[in-house]
Formats: C-alpha cells, sequence, structure tokens
C-alpha cells in the first residue's frame, strides 16, 4: 500500500506540475479599509472544474503521506469549513472555517519545504485543510506554524491568512524555513508570484508609495501585485453590495484571460462565500450559517461553474466518491496515460479514512 501511495503522489506531482503557465499562477488580496474586510482570489490555471466542498467539525484524520521517510500528521477538526477542490476532496486550493479564519494559496516558484525531519507531515494543499480545521485566528497559525511540516506533493505555493480581526498573515517557505509577515510587516496584504519581500520593495518606485512611476498594466507577476496593492491600500465602501462589486473588478483587472477560471470573494466577518468561473460568470453566493457542521450530517458539495446565479446554498448535493472521481478524471487528464494503476481509486477513497467522532 505504501508504494502505491508513492506512486501516487509522484504521478499526482507531475500532473500539476505541467503547467508551462504555473509561475504566473493566482493573485490573493484582502482589502482592510472595506466596513467588513474581504479576501479576493484570481484562481488562474488550466482546469476550471472544481467542487466546493463543505468540511465537518470533529472528524478524526490522518494525512496522506509523500513516502516512508515522512511521519503522518494527525489531527481531528475543531471547525467546519467551506473549500474550493480540484484535487480531490481534503486538497483544497483555499477556503474559510466557520471561525471565519480564512487561508488561501497562489504560486511561488523558489519555494523550499524544509527537509524531512522528526514533525508530522502532510502536503501543501492539505496543509490549507489543516489550518482550517485546528484555528480560529491568524495568531494561532503563527504561533503553531512550526508544529507540522509541508512534504511537497506537487506546488511551490505560499499563502495568505486572515481573519475575523483583519488580521492577515503570509506563509512562505524560503531555503527550506518558514518565513511569515504580519503586523506592520504585512502592511500590504497581497500575494502573487515572488515572494512578498520582494514584491513590497518594489512598490516603492511607484506613485502612491513612495516613487514616480505610474502603477503598471500588464499581467506578469509585480504589474499584477501593483495593482492589487494599490487597490488594498486606497478602497473603500458604502455597502457591502458595493464592496464585492470593487473587489470583483479588482480580480477582473489582474485577470489573465482565459487563463483565470474562478474569481472568489470571502467576507470574513458575515460568512459569505461569492464566486464566478470563466464559463458561467454570475456570481454565485453561500453563507457559512447556511450549512450544518456536525460530522454526523452528510458532506455536502457543489460544482464551481454551475449554471445557477445568486443564492445556492440550498442546491448542495451529498458528497460522493463518484463526484470526487469525476473530478479527478478531468485535472488529472493531461496524463492519464502515465498514471499507475489504481490512482483514482486511492484518491477518491481517501475521505473513507476519516472518523467522524460525534
Amino acid at each position: 500500500m505504501m508504494r502505491r501511495s508513492y506512486r501516487f503522489v509522484a504521478a499526482f506531482a507531475f500532473a500539476l506540475v505541467i503547467n508551462a503557465n504555473s509561475a504566473q499562477a493566482c493573485t490573493v488580496v484582502a482589502v482592510p479599509h472595506f466596513a467588513d474586510q474581504l479576501v479576493g482570489k484570481s484562481y488562474d490555471w488550466d482546469f476550471e472544474d472544481g467542487l466546493i466542498m463543505v468540511n465537518k467539525r470533529h472528524v478524526a484524520k490522518t494525512a496522506l503521506i509523500l513516502d516512508p521517510k515522512n511521519t503522518a500528521a494527525a489531527w481531528t477538526s475543531r471547525y467546519g469549513s467551506i473549500t474550493f477542490n480540484q484535487y480531490g476532496r481534503e486538497f483544497p486550493l483555499g477556503g474559510i472555517n466557520e471561525a471565519g479564519l480564512v487561508v488561501e494559496i497562489a504560486w511561488l516558484d523558489g519555494t523550499q519545504y524544509p527537509k524531512v525531519d522528526n514533525r508530522p507531515s502532510l502536503n501543501e494543499l492539505q496543509w490549507v485543510q489543516y489550518q482550517l480545521d485546528q484555528f480560529a485566528s491568524v495568531k494561532e497559525v503563527e504561533t503553531h506554524i512550526h508544529d507540522v511540516r509541508i512534504a511537497q506533493a506537487h506546488a511551490p505555493v505560499h499563502y495568505l491568512v486572515c481573519d475575523t480581526t483583519r488580521a492577515c498573515l503570509s506563509v512562505e517557505f524560503l531555503r527550506g524555513k518558514a518565513v511569515t509577515h504580519s503586523g506592520n510587516a504585512l502592511d500590504i496584504p497581497v500575494l502573487s508570484n515572488d515572494p512578498y519581500a520582494l514584491h513590497r520593495q518594489s512598490l516603492r518606485k511607484y506613485q502612491g508609495f513612495g516613487g514616480r512611476r505610474t502603477i503598471p498594466t500588464g499581467s506578469d507577476s509585480f504589474a499584477r501585485y501593483a495593482r492589487a496593492a494599490a487597490f488594498a491600500q486606497g478602497a473603500r465602501d458604502s455597502s457591502e453590495r458595493d464592496s464585492q462589486s470593487k473587489l470583483f473588478a479588482l480580480l477582473q483587472d489582474v485577470n489573465q484571460g482565459d487563463f483565470s477560471k474562478w474569481h472568489i470573494a470571502y467576507n470574513t466577518a458575515s460568512g459569505v462565500i461569492s464566486w464566478r468561473s470563466l464559463s458561467q460568470p454570475q456570481i454565485k453566493t453561500v453563507r457559512l450559517r447556511d450549512f450544518d457542521f456536525s460530522c454526523g450530517s452528510p458532506v455536502q458539495i457543489h460544482q464551481v461553474i454551475s449554471a445557477t446565479g445568486g443564492s445556492v446554498s440550498s442546491q448542495f448535493d451529498d458528497y460522493t466518491a463518484d463526484a470526487n472521481r469525476q473530478l479527478l478524471n478531468i485535472t488529472l487528464k493531461p496524463i492519464a496515460d502515465s498514471l499507475p494503476p489504481g490512482t483514482l481509486d486511492l484518491v477518491a477513497d481517501y475521505p473513507d479514512t476519516l472518523k467522524c467522532l460525534d
């Protein structure tokens, strides 16, 4: 079984790194000066398909480990969450938990995760789920940043974490160590695809940040960061609808054409999640309070690219392994011929290892 798991991860890794545009994947921004803090993301990738997952509290989990050198992290979820998943249940690309903690990711070339040590480990997507499961605040995440180690399965990424107090935290892994920015060191809570410190320094040349140059256009990492930073610094709102409209306009501004697949907005105070997709641009909305996060009730899912607009909380379906498998058939399709036998079954069946403790 360990050999099969290792082969699965190797194939899974290859599936995600084949993207030639990956170095320019995603822009994440928090807007602290709105009446309610919003966190937004432009998800830039090859695939549009995905599932929104309703994850439950009081569930015992053991991480899917990379290879026998790593010790799998084990934990019990304290909070329910809603996440955006493209590579299977329990491996989200971002989400928000019922305490209002948001965790989002963006690609970061140059990432170097820690070497194998005696800490329990998990991969870089399950790290997102772990934080949402365990913590309610940025302070908690930062305090426990060294408790587990990321054992890379596929993608070099960095993270933006925000909570209901308007606090945010960036987390990067550079030269094998965790590098974080928070408080005054994260006065511009924006990530694109270069290290935060490098981006922050680059702002000094632009108007509004001490320089003379105009904010650049274009879709490269530094240009997108500069426009998102200018927005985060200066944006004000008159209503919740106004703030959402302005954030989606910013996400469109940092859009990378057809490469940008999802635009997502999280309201950390109200627990409202709104999104649109490339093929279904009508905005869809759900509220955390509309869902039952007790693990005795079924996990629920909804297609990211559903055609319906407006509130869709009542349109979620019960999770099935078939739905997980169908998604994986799409997202792993580019390397289908190179996948070892049973790979899709391993991923689809991974949720069967979880145990409800209620």
